[in-house]
């Protein structure tokens, strides 16, 4: 079971419509016997458990939700897993996946996947997962654990080098934490080869986000110059 964080009177409905974030001001009092980084239950004033997530007391977000409602989960490997494969599944239906023409994409990303404060791009059999939050970071050897058993890769880097991880008073760490890294992490997108340098680029080793944009340059720019004034 765990500890125990109470929202103010009128505080839960933001909670109750699924917003991920909870701020500090929304709580009752700073809870006891909870540390940065816990996993905790969310309850209303009268006592009705309204989801699960991880408490940082450093950040004005409180609490970060993983679960709603009065479920009674663990927020283990299997947890993890299980977000894993439904997020790999709305990618491919995208059209993303091993064997298409893009096997290079965001997988999670925050709460828009359900797993705020965690990032994982895949760069066809390599891994790259960026944490931000202390409830994540206490979490890193089941996500890599989880990772493994869903896509079995070749590698799993870890970038957490990113500036809010000082907020959360958190050190940065950069490396392999699972398999062996190739010299060369290539990957398609759209039917292009790219090269990622996933341990020494920026973020993550390539701006996936940007997807959309270079396809439609790929468009225009068939046939004809193009310069390239730093855009």
């Amino acid at each position: 079971m765990y500890p125990q964080v109470t929202l103010q009177s009128g505080k839960e409905m933001n909670v109750v419509f699924r917003h991920p974030w909870i701020f500090s001001g929304a709580l009752t009092k700073r809870p006891e016997g909870v540390e940065h980084g816990d996993l905790v239950r969310v309850t209303d004033i009268s006592g009705k458990i309204l989801g699960i997530g991880t408490y940082s007391g450093k950040s004005s977000i409180a609490v970060r939700m993983l679960a709603f409602g009065d479920v009674d989960i663990h927020i283990d490997q299997d947890w993890f897993a299980a977000r894993f494969r439904e997020a790999e599944e709305r990618k491919n239906l995208l059209g993303y996946g091993m064997g298409t023409q893009t096997d290079g994409y965001r997988v999670i990303f925050g709460e828009t996947d359900g797993v705020p404060g965690l990032v994982v791009d895949r760069y066809r059999d390599v891994f790259v997962i960026q944490i931000s939050t202390a409830g994540m970071d206490r979490q890193r050897e089941v996500i890599v654990a989880a990772l493994r058993e869903v896509f079995s890769p070749a590698a799993i880097v870890e970038r957490s080098d990113i500036a809010v991880r000082k907020e959360e008073a958190l050190h940065d760490v950069v490396g392999v934490v699972s398999g062996t890294l190739p010299e060369v992490v290539e990957f398609k997108e759209n039917g292009m080869t790219f090269v990622a340098d996933v341990r020494d680029g920026q973020k993550t080793g390539f701006f996936l986000d940007q997807k959309t944009l270079r396809q439609s340059i790929m468009k225009l720019a068939k046939g004809r110059e193009a310069l390239n004034l730093f855009s």
